[in-house]
């Protein structure tokens, strides 16, 4: 069983129901120090729990073994919940995968490189990330000194899962976190139009940007 995986989709599947670890841990009858523990990856369940996890989250048992939703059975939920998630520890191969969806690389970097995949969200101010069903769906990060600029990076949503206000949401919780900074996004025709919406102007230089409060 992969920790980092089973943590990952307890810690969404918990969220989706809006429980908190105190009180997921007062149903299972365990302490909220081991819910943590298994949703950061570094502890598993014991297996004697299972069943009971299952029950609490309303999905099926080998859905926690493995760690992730079958396909088929994300295309026939057709009520997307989408569970927004501020946590920078993205599983590397979750992040992977997702770059791979959105066509930003060919998949095939070498395997120290996918270890570190994460590193980018690790360190960078804050990060958002979009999950459905333990999958994760989008995501975007943030580099701030948290007052005068603030960068965004990497917005990107999987294709099946766009023109479903999923990168809005991700954006306006980027800009929540810094109101009054000026706000600056790489300027290309790939993502020029879209950042109108949010009051990014046209920008013949690298990047575009939206005034801040100070300047």
């Amino acid at each position: 069983m992969d920790k980092n995986k089973i943590g990952q989709i307890i810690f969404q599947l918990r969220k989706s129901k809006k429980l908190t670890q105190k009180d997921f841990a007062a149903r299972l009858n365990v302490t909220d120090k081991a819910v943590s523990k298994w949703e950061r990856g570094l502890a598993c369940p014991d297996i004697s729990l299972l069943l009971d996890i299952a029950n609490v989250l309303d999905v099926d048992p080998i859905v926690l073994l493995k760690g992730e939703i079958d396909a088929e059975q994300n295309k026939s939920n057709d009520k997307r919940e989408i569970v927004y998630s501020n946590r920078k520890d993205i599983p590397n191969d979750e992040l992977h995968r997702l770059y791979i969806e959105l066509g930003w690389t060919d998949g095939n970097e070498p395997a120290p490189l996918i270890e570190r995949y994460n590193f980018g969200f690790l360190n960078s101010t804050v990060a958002f990330s979009a999950w459905h069903n333990g999958r994760l769906v989008g995501c975007v990060r943030v580099l701030s000194d948290k007052i005068f600029r603030s960068v965004i990076y990497d917005l990107g949503v999987t294709p099946e899962y766009q023109n479903q206000g999923i990168g809005k949401e991700l954006v306006r919780r980027c800009m929540e976190c810094f109101p009054d900074s000026v706000w600056l996004v790489q300027a290309n025709q790939d993502v020029a139009g879209y950042f109108k919406q949010f009051g990014f102007n046209d920008s013949d230089d690298v990047f575009q940007s939206i005034q801040g409060k100070w300047f």
